[in-house]
């Protein structure tokens, strides 16, 4: 490689800007990263104001990468004109849109819920008919941690924000529930060259539409691995995809189906920074940045816990074996401020760590350790 990045821009100042800066900084790599909504260019590690518009992070940069799919579309054509970005707006606009991911999907013959476009009431009313109940209405474009989402279990008066959304053009995908056991998610790097080193198949539990609990790897689904290595390989070879991605994906006990990807790194991937030899986040800044990708080595059993809406006490952070990340963000109700990882190399020593942590939690924590607990407390027997 004649030239090696030294300086790498991110598009969003989230808290995965963050993690990819503090991977990206053992590296040699210097990152910027900018704000999509005031405009504001910033260092990541250290908060510094570096200066304003996309021209600062042009010139803070030799090539550009992003956080999160929902970024401005506009804003990563401009930027891709002055410097490389990796993934492209392939990925972006791909994995950015639900009717996308299924057209996606549909090429590979990758199995997912059956599903139907809405534009309006009726067709929500034909998807009610041919998907029966419950049924999932999720917002193509925009939605994510339960938002821009509806359930509807019986027919009725259909939701009003619902109507409202269909009315100003939003299109609306209808999902058919589907029974699965538990949910799962794969995550793999994908180099310049082609190259591409896979993480193991985790475990995940929601509340509320939220990701609370990961165990990884996911317990006893090894036999689905090699299935989703290559699912996830199809769709990163289909974009020429450069950098993380992920799929979230339902496991019935029979069979393995789609439920959505992300062209990034992922909340799933969080456990990777204690459970795993090379993190989502490095493996992110090395694929982007031309670097030879490390494919993950992984010793014993992660649990990462999502610290949602309330801020923790201090002594969490330093509580006997946690290995804590806090965002920085003002608490907000459903808002995700931060995540714990405890590791271990048998269930019921996790499960010891995570009643330790009880004690200190405030509602919502000890909603998510709850959620934990139950778990392994099953995985224990």
């Amino acid at each position: 490689m004649n030239h090696i990045t030294r300086k790498l821009g991110i598009i969003g100042d989230g808290q995965l800007g963050r993690m990819l800066a503090q991977a990206a900084n053992p590296l040699g790599i210097i990152c910027a990263a900018i704000n999509p909504s005031d405009g504001m260019v910033r260092c990541p590690l250290t908060g510094r104001e570096l200066g304003h518009g996309v021209r600062t992070l042009i010139s803070e940069s030799e090539l550009l990468t992003f956080e999160s799919e929902h970024i401005p579309l506009v804003m990563a054509e401009q930027l891709m004109h002055e410097l490389p970005l990796a993934p492209s707006t392939r990925s972006l606009v791909a994995m950015g849109d639900r009717l996308g991911e299924r057209a996606l999907l549909g090429r590979h013959n990758i199995p997912c819920a059956a599903w139907r476009e809405c534009h309006c009431a009726d067709d929500v009313r034909l998807a009610e008919e041919t998907l029966g109940y419950p049924l999932y209405l999720k917002r193509s474009h925009g939605g994510y941690d339960g938002r821009g989402q509806w359930r509807l279990t019986a027919p009725g008066e259909l939701p009003a924000d619902l109507l409202e959304a269909m009315a100003h053009g939003v299109t609306i995908l209808a999902e058919a529930h589907v029974p699965f056991v538990r949910e799962l998610s794969i995550l793999a790097a994908r180099g310049r060259e082609g190259q591409m080193v896979f993480y193991p198949l985790v475990e995940n539990s929601h509340h509320d539409g939220i990701l609370h609990v990961t165990i990884a790897p996911a317990p006893g689904a090894e036999h689905w691995q090699q299935t989703a290595n290559d699912w996830i390989r199809a769709v990163a070879e289909d974009l020429d995809h450069v950098g993380m991605l992920a799929i979230e994906l339902f496991d019935t006990g029979s069979a393995l189906l789609v439920n959505e990807l992300a062209p990034r790194v992922h909340n799933s991937g969080h456990w990777s920074q204690r459970g795993a030899s090379h993190s989502q986040f490095e493996n992110h800044v090395r694929a982007v940045c031309g670097l030879p990708l490390q494919p993950p080595q992984v010793n014993g059993i992660t649990v990462m816990l999502n610290v949602i809406g309330e801020q923790p006490v201090p002594a969490l952070a330093h509580a006997p074996g946690v290995q804590y990340y806090w965002y920085c963000k003002a608490p907000r109700a459903a808002r995700k401020l931060g995540h714990i990882n405890l590791h271990g190399h048998d269930y019921a020593s996790l499960l010891a760590q995570v009643e330790a942590l009880k004690p200190l939690a405030g509602p919502t924590l000890t909603t998510t350790l709850a959620i934990a607990g139950q778990r392994l407390t099953t995985l224990s027997r």
